[in-house]
């Protein structure tokens, strides 16, 4: 189907994995991973057609409609509070939007552009000096389908997701639905 379904929005979900390296020792029906505040589940399960397996469950997190999520790269493999995304183009909360879910909490923060406007994934760039995981900003290409609109790189304050500028282009900008950010390397 290539329309949004209401039935069956994109839905970001936690899932908890468990680390073990034998099977056996670990109780049937037991819960092998607990996350505070997650109702993720991760469970040895056992019956006669599968045989013996790990069975995950995973948690709804935030409002429905949530897509292309990344998180600060510092936090790849480590515990994580922030995920940042874009929302669809046709329905939905974060339809044309930039968006922040705490994944502790649920709560979302978003920037909303308007109809003819199209957002790319956004990228975390991390400030130099960051403490804090959400101390950064947020980078997304917008690509506006109005005839005398331009186009241009967004940039948010990855805490407040407030709009800190954008650089307008000259030209059209290929709608694109991922977007890159290539550090200057020295």
């Amino acid at each position: 189907m290539s329309e949004y379904s209401s039935e069956d929005p994109p839905q970001m979900k936690r899932f908890v994995l468990p680390l073990v390296g034998d099977l056996q020792n670990i109780q049937e029906g037991e819960e092998m991973v607990r996350v505070p505040g997650s109702l993720a589940s991760a469970m040895k399960v056992k019956n006669n057609q599968d045989g013996t397996y790990i069975s995950l469950v995973g948690a709804d997190i935030g409002e429905p409609g949530f897509d292309m999520p990344q998180i600060n790269e510092r936090h790849t493999g480590k515990p994580y509070r922030y995920v940042y995304g874009t929302g669809g183009y046709d329905r939905g909360y974060f339809r044309n939007s930039v968006c922040k879910v705490d994944v502790e909490t649920g709560r979302s923060l978003k920037w909303q552009g308007n109809e003819y406007q199209y957002l790319s994934e956004p990228t975390f760039v991390s400030a130099p000096d960051a403490v804090d995981e959400d101390d950064g900003v947020i980078l997304s290409s917008v690509a506006d389908v109005r005839k005398d609109s331009p186009d241009f790189l967004l940039v948010l304050n990855a805490r407040t997701m407030e709009e800190l500028g954008r650089a307008e282009i000259d030209g059209q900008l290929p709608n694109s639905l991922h977007g890159v950010f290539l550090p200057e390397k020295h």
